[in-house]
């Protein structure tokens, strides 16, 4: 019987706007499993999420590339 990995390199999976930057950028990070709780916690202090787009693809650029909106 095969058995089919979850996640496979090369894919990006997750809630797009709660991603943190090593996961389009397909780095790897010990940071990577905590950043959701961050981005949840950046969220309710600021009431904006730290990256934005117009476009899913706009946001996707924006958390690999862009800084953290202060």
């Amino acid at each position: 019987m095969e058995t089919l990995a979850k996640t496979q390199a090369g894919f990006v999976l997750g809630t797009l706007r709660y991603m943190s930057p090593e996961q389009p950028a397909a780095r790897r990070s010990t940071t990577a499993a905590t950043s959701s709780p961050r981005i949840v916690l950046y969220e309710m202090v600021t009431g904006q999420l730290p990256f934005s787009g117009h476009t899913a693809l706009d946001t996707l650029h924006a958390i690999a590339f862009e800084e953290t909106r202060r």
